[in-house]
């Protein structure tokens, strides 16, 4: 592909294929409004392939998108297999989320981070379209961007307002001489404000007195139920599984973040993964209560947990052999047939 364009052609960061090269490229879409290059078989260059779908083609990997008005005119987003993978081993895919963020006016660049994380968060660099408004004013005119980025991600990916860091207007930020964002050197550089805007979730505003309820169990479930609706989760009973209600890991990490900033749990730990450990409201009262007083709070242990399991799913009918010549050779000849060794030998 190549940057040359006519002279009234100002999209100087889209770039056109290259004449008698267009019919060996193909743009297959990978999400909305998002396209990755296949080059395919023929081209003079293409020394490798990687897929055959199409036959001896090479998929780049690289992702593409559009411009809106002038045709065969692409600007180049990153790559596919750029992929922010959390503490849970869950992998978020960054680049079609900032691509729906990118499309308010009000942000010139955003990126988002999460690498060995709980959850993911975004830091945005507002465009100069935001000089005239406050902090709050540019926050609330970006968000509807990115929930509708939440709604068309998985909900492990999905952002929460906590998470979602506005920057100075002008900030700088690593990338290419085409303006494209350069994402390791990105969260290199960046590394300190992650950290303050992970410590900010975790531990609530620096600087603001925050009065945390004192409950008895019989409040504290109160609490949870209500917590859980304002995370998106109307219907949960007391003995609700919350995982078999709906709960995700996003909501459950929210809740979380309730707990630790509005809940007077003592001199008890809070540890991340609380949900997961307790997920039934009375359980999680339960334990939160029981950090509160200072007491150790029951739970089953793992090693009684598993031996049930395989006492429980350690009972197998009784295996009926083949009684026939028949039946036995042909289960042989379908693990011949299925075996590429054997399969060569028997040739």
């Amino acid at each position: 592909m190549t940057s040359f364009r006519p002279k009234l052609d100002d999209a100087w960061n889209y770039l056109r294929p290259i004449a008698g090269r267009e019919q060996y490229m193909r743009f297959i879409p990978c999400y909305p409004d998002i396209y990755e290059l296949v080059i395919l078989d023929g081209l003079p260059s293409k020394v490798v392939s990687n897929s055959d779908d199409p036959p001896k083609s090479f998929h780049t990997s690289d992702t593409w998108t559009p411009h809106p008005s002038i045709p065969n005119a692409w600007k180049h987003l990153g790559r596919i297999d750029d992929r922010i993978t959390l503490v849970t081993g869950e992998k978020c895919l960054p680049i079609p989320f900032e691509h729906f963020v990118r499309g308010n006016d009000l942000v010139q660049e955003c990126w988002m981070f999460g690498i060995g994380r709980t959850i993911p968060g975004m830091m945005i660099v507002p465009s100069e379209q935001t000089a005239p408004l406050r902090q709050e004013e540019i926050f609330d005119k970006i968000w509807s961007s990115i929930e509708s980025a939440n709604a068309v991600v998985e909900s492990f990916s999905q952002i929460s307002k906590q998470m979602v860091e506005i920057l100075p207007m002008g900030t700088e930020y690593p990338c290419t001489d085409k303006g494209t964002m350069i994402r390791a050197k990105t969260y290199k550089d960046f590394a300190s404000q992650i950290d303050l805007v992970y410590d900010r979730f975790e531990k609530g505003l620096a600087g603001i007195e925050v009065h945390r309820v004192v409950l008895d169990v019989q409040g504290l479930q109160n609490y949870l139920i209500g917590a859980f609706r304002r995370v998106g989760v109307a219907e949960v009973g007391t003995d609700t599984d919350l995982f078999a209600a709906g709960v995700d890991s996003l909501q459950a990490i929210s809740v979380w973040g309730m707990i630790k900033h509005e809940v007077d749990l003592g001199s008890g730990e809070l540890r991340q993964n609380v949900v997961f450990e307790y997920p039934s409201i009375r359980s999680l009262a339960g334990h939160l209560y029981a950090l509160r007083v200072g007491e150790g709070s029951h739970t089953e242990d793992e090693m009684a947990i598993m031996a049930d399991l395989i006492e429980k799913y350690s009972h197998f009918p009784t295996h009926k052999p083949c009684n026939t010549i028949a039946e036995r050779e042909c289960v042989v000849r379908v693990f011949v047939l299925s075996c590429p060794c054997l399969k060569l030998m028997r040739l």
